[in-house]
């Protein structure tokens, strides 16, 4: 009977510590529950802080957006600033007068140099340009000489400085003094410089003020015929000259004038050997062996001789 009550005690023991055993596992489950909860609001957590910083971004970038700054006088000293807008990518001409109202398409631009189309019956009646002496010629030696030498020289020309100090002077002396030839001298036209000092020289219309200021315009290229103030200079250069600068400003405006120039410079193109200043031309030929005394004075030399017989 005693072992009976013991293997009894021992079972009803058993059957304790497995119940208490079972408990613990419910308790587990429940902190398992709660920490899944937990992790489930930590996963939560961070899907609202990828949503606020979806947002963030779009108000630094709109932040990161900067207008085209203006170019100021004290950046650029050119009044015509060309900006180009990275969006349009258009040119935008900055004139620093964005209050005034744009030009309209129907007014025309104004010409380089300020010169007109040709309207008048004037100008319309201006000859086409030949190799004999013409309107606006400044003409050495003999006029009616049946030998017509033409020059064409432009006052931006090194080698036709050189030519009007080392080599005219011997040909006006053995040629044009003793009134053999008719020498002609034109300018050729090939770029802004050349047009506004050729009108310089024209401007009285005198031939002694024409020869004065060719010299003085060619001994001096290098102080006013690579510079962007040139035409400060050349104006300059003309009162000093006798040519107040009124006098000069209208002289720039003569569209007759500038037209006769520029069809003298498209003749001396016309010819095929044309290549460049000084060039000459002896009745319309042009002369090809050069431009040194003796190249031009045995060609003149044969122009007279043929002339003879």
């Amino acid at each position: 009977m005693r072992n009976i009550f013991v293997i009894i005690i021992l079972i009803l023991f058993l059957i304790s510590c497995s119940e208490e055993s079972k408990k613990p596992e419910v308790k587990i489950e429940e902190s398992t529950q709660k920490t899944i909860a937990s992790e489930s609001k930590i996963e939560e957590a961070p899907l609202q802080a990828t949503e606020s910083e979806k947002i963030e971004p779009v108000e630094d970038k709109a932040e990161e957006v900067h207008p085209i700054p203006n170019n100021s006088e004290e950046e650029h000293s050119d009044k015509w600033d060309k900006i180009v807008s990275p969006d349009q990518e258009e040119v935008v001409v900055n004139d620093d007068s964005t209050d005034q109202p744009s030009v309209s398409p129907q007014q025309p631009e104004e010409p380089t140099n300020g010169k007109t189309d040709l309207t008048t019956d004037e100008q319309k009646a201006t000859p086409s340009p030949t190799f004999n002496v013409s309107e606006l010629d400044i003409v050495l030696g003999n006029a009616d000489s049946k030998i017509i030498l033409v020059e064409y020289f432009s006052p931006t020309c090194p080698h036709c400085a050189y030519f009007n100090k080392v080599i005219l002077p011997k040909i006006k002396k053995k040629y044009v003094d003793t009134n053999k030839i008719s020498y002609i001298i034109r300018e050729f036209i090939g770029n802004k410089q050349d047009l506004d000092a050729a009108i310089l020289q024209r401007c009285t219309g005198k031939v002694d003020s024409f020869l004065k200021f060719q010299s003085v315009l060619l001994e001096q290229q290098d102080k006013w015929a690579y510079s962007n103030k040139y035409r400060e200079l050349l104006t300059n250069i003309g009162q000093l000259g006798g040519v107040p600068a009124e006098t000069y400003a209208k002289c720039l405006n003569n569209d007759h004038l500038a037209t006769v120039l520029l069809a003298n410079t498209k003749l001396a193109t016309t010819s095929p050997k044309f290549i460049g200043t000084p060039a000459f031309f002896i009745n319309g030929q042009q002369v090809t062996e050069g431009y040194t005394f003796e190249a031009l004075s045995n060609a003149i030399d044969k122009a007279l001789s043929s002339n003879k017989l």
